[in-house]
């Protein structure tokens, strides 16, 4: 008692088909600050995932207009959260490197 799957419609495409991507569109200084956007993410996450800080991650942010250096304790999509209640919009950071803790902290 074998059953036979149905056949698939195929259609040939006999036309050129044109790219309409938001990639092709794009300039590349917006490519680049994609890329330093993803990877200010990569540095996030990693920080997140690391073993070495559980909560009250130290870090130094440098955005477009200011430098902060406080303790992120958390994050969403669109914010990191910061251990004074403040939120730092992620696409606005340029660079954010992890401090070393002091030992009386």
């Amino acid at each position: 008692m074998k059953k036979e799957l149905p056949k698939v419609f195929e259609n040939k495409i006999e036309k050129k088909i044109k790219n309409n991507s938001l990639l092709s569109k794009t300039s590349p200084e917006k490519l680049t600050e994609t890329k330093d956007t993803t990877k200010v993410e990569k540095q996030i996450s990693r920080l997140f995932s690391s073993k070495e800080y559980i909560y009250k991650i130290p870090v130094k942010i440098e955005t477009d207009t200011e430098i902060i250096q406080t303790k992120i304790i958390g994050k969403n999509k669109q914010y990191l959260i910061t251990i004074d209640n403040k939120k730092i919009e992620i696409k606005k950071i340029r660079k954010i490197e992890c401090l070393k803790i002091k030992e009386n902290e």
